[in-house]
């Protein structure tokens, strides 16, 4: 890379959609392999920082060493506070001498099939971030790449970009449901993927006006407002530009989703799974769903419900 980049890696997701799997998200393995190892592979042309709580911190350094690879630079927060104060506090941990000229934040919950190397995408990136220095930027995908019944799910922008630059992002639109995703398609608009970019200096100018407070060293972390850095800071910032990002793309967020990543298939209505241990549990007649055993937990659930564990564990 030309200029000096720092790609942010956001490994704070605790598998609450995923009971009874207790792996923190960004060590769930996908076709052999980490997905936080995946995401440290793809941006390897630019250096990369982790940022997490130290639990999670913890079982990162605890599962490189175990491999005997390189554990990446961490920055621990004191408390889980969601994705805009987890930019936030790496943004403030930065020294004022030698910051990295532009920055990109990506999550380590996302996978991307044959984990292609996004080097060109960053020059890409580069490029329109010298070119608008004062803006930011998020990147999202066509609406092709991802299953119709899976749209609401997402947060949506209306931008008209092509596959060359950027564009201006001219709304933003928050998991839609059927009446609106149709107008959402006319307008040819984009899926958030969740990928952040922009100079140091616009980032921080965003956060002094819409979140000051995780920057000040002296206000308790544990009680910033939980907020995704979409809703705190994009939404309100008013020069956000969009890339779009040409890559198939996968956010885990349940196990039906863990279950295509790893391309886990019923065969002719057979589920055979495996369990601790010397269990095996076998079924007959079923197909699509889901049978996850850990220790005394037992969950069979069809996998177009997993999305709504995290509810039927709070509410029952």
């Amino acid at each position: 890379m030309r200029s000096k980049g720092l790609a942010i890696i956001l490994a704070g997701g605790r598998s609450e959609r995923l009971f009874p799997e207790i792996t923190p998200k960004p060590l769930l393995k996908v076709r052999g392999r980490s997905l936080l190892e995946m995401t440290l592979e793809r941006l390897k042309s630019v250096p990369c920082c982790v940022v997490a709580k130290d639990d999670i911190a913890q079982l990162i350094r605890k599962d490189f060493k175990s491999r005997k690879k390189a554990v990446p630079k961490l920055y621990v927060e004191p408390a889980a506070r969601d994705t805009a104060a987890a930019v936030g506090f790496v943004l403030s941990k930065l020294p004022r001498q030698n910051r990295p000229e532009w920055i990109a934040v990506f999550s380590a919950d996302q996978y991307f099939p044959g984990s292609p190397s996004f080097k060109n995408f960053l020059k890409k990136v580069e490029k329109e971030v010298l070119k608008y220095p004062q803006a930011l930027f998020v990147s999202g995908v066509s609406s092709k790449s991802q299953h119709r019944n899976d749209f609401s799910r997402f947060g949506w922008i209306v931008c008209k970009v092509g596959n060359a630059g950027s564009a201006p992002a001219e709304q933003f639109v928050e998991k839609p449901d059927s009446k609106r995703l149709s107008g959402l398609s006319k307008r040819r608009a984009l899926i958030n993927s969740g990928m952040f970019f922009g100079t140091t200096e616009a980032f921080l100018k965003a956060y002094q006006k819409h979140f000051p407070e995780v920057l000040n060293s002296r206000a308790s972390f544990g009680r910033l407002p939980r907020q995704p850095i979409d809703r705190a800071i994009f939404e309100k910032f008013a020069n956000v530009r969009c890339l779009k990002l040409a890559h198939a793309w996968q956010d885990l967020g349940t196990w039906k989703d863990w279950a295509e990543m790893n391309g886990w298939r019923s065969k002719r209505n057979f589920v055979s799974v495996e369990g601790d241990k010397d269990l095996r549990f076998h079924l007959f007649g079923v197909e699509n769903l889901a049978v996850i055993q850990r220790g005394k937990d037992l969950m069979i659930i069809p996998l177009e419900k997993t999305k709504r564990i995290k509810d039927y564990l709070i509410h029952g």
